[in-house]
C-alpha cells in the first residue's frame, strides 16, 4: 500500500489503528464471555483470544529498537531482489528510490519513460530531488516507529553521508547493506529483467557503465556501518536479518 500510494506520511497513525483493533477484538472476547451455557474450554479458549489481543495491543505500544538501513550497489546487484523478504523479518517498511523518481514526474513504478542517461527523470537534478524525498519518507518512518530500508545505489559519498546524519539526528543505528556482483553477473542480470514489464528500474548496460565510471568508493569512516552481501553466493535471509538485528543491538547499547 505505501509504496502504491507513497502515503508513508500516514505511518504515524497506524500504531493508534493497529492497538485500536486490537482492543476491539479484545473486548469482543470478553463479550463472548459473557455468555451462558458455554463449555469450560470454550470459556478457556475465549480467554486465551482475550489474553492475546491484550498482549499484543501491549506489544505495539512498546518502544521499538528501529534503524536507519541504506543500500549500497550498481544496478543489476540485487538490491531491490533481496531487501524485499528482509521487511517480514525485521519488521521494516522499504521506499525505493526507482518507484520514488517516477512518482516525483507523475509516472507509473512500471512506466517507460524513456529517459537518457543524464536526461529526463534521470538528470542530475531530479536524481537530487529523489534522494531529497528518499529523506522526508525516512524520517516519517523512523519517527512513526519503524525500521527504513531504502533501497537505492548510495554511489556517492554525500548521499550516504546525509542519510548518516539523519540517523544521527533521529539517534537511531545506521546500517549500509553494501550488495556486490561481479560485472559480468550484473550485466546478465540487466539483460534478463529487460523483458519484465513490471520492472521498476530502466537501468540499462549504458547506465550501469557510467555508475561505474562515477561511483565514490566508501571512505575509512564509513566502514564500520558496512555489511556485505555478496549475491552471487545464496542468501540466507534468516541468518542475514539475524545479523543485521545484532548489529543494531550492539549499536544501541553503544549509545547507553
Amino acid at each position: 500500500y505505501l509504496q502504491h500510494t507513497g502515503d508513508y506520511q500516514g505511518l504515524v497513525i497506524l500504531t493508534y489503528y493497529l492497538v485500536y483493533r486490537a482492543m476491539v477484538r479484545a473486548k469482543v472476547a470478553l463479550l463472548r464471555l459473557a455468555q451462558k451455557n458455554l463449555s469450560t474450554s470454550e470459556e478457556s479458549a475465549i480467554q486465551d483470544d482475550f489474553d492475546s489481543y491484550l498482549a499484543l495491543a501491549s506489544k505495539y505500544i512498546s518502544l521499538k529498537k528501529v534503524a536507519l538501513i541504506i543500500t549500497h550497489g550498481f544496478s543489476g546487484s540485487g538490491k531491490s531482489t533481496h531487501t524485499g523478504p528482509l521487511l517480514e523479518t525485521l519488521n521494516a517498511i522499504r521506499i525505493r528510490s526507482d518507484i520514488e523518481r517516477k512518482r516525483l514526474h507523475g509516472y507509473a513504478s512500471s512506466e517507460n519513460t524513456q529517459s537518457n542517461l543524464n536526461a529526463g527523470i534521470y538528470s542530475s537534478q531530479s536524481s537530487r530531488q529523489t534522494y531529497a524525498k528518499l529523506a522526508e519518507h525516512t524520517k516519517h518512518i523512523i519517527t512513526a516507529g519503524f525500521t527504513v530500508i531504502v533501497d537505492a545505489c548510495f554511489l556517492h559519498h554525500q548521499a550516504r553521508q546525509d542519510f548518516y546524519a539523519i540517523a544521527e539526528e533521529l539517534k537511531v543505528p545506521f546500517i549500509i547493506l553494501d550488495f556486490q556482483a561481479s560485472e559480468n553477473t550484473l550485466k546478465h542480470r540487466i539483460r534478463l529483467r529487460a523483458n519484465n514489464k513490471f520492472e521498476a528500474s530502466e537501468a540499462d548496460l549504458e547506465v550501469l557503465q557510467h555508475q561505474i565510471n562515477n561511483s565514490h568508493p566508501f571512505e575509512r569512516q564509513e566502514k564500520h556501518n558496512i555489511l556485505i552481501v555478496d549475491t552471487e553466493k545464496e542468501i540466507h535471509i534468516n541468518h542475514l536479518s539475524s545479523t543485521i538485528k545484532t548489529i543494531i543491538e550492539k549499536q544501541y547499547s553503544h549509545r547507553e
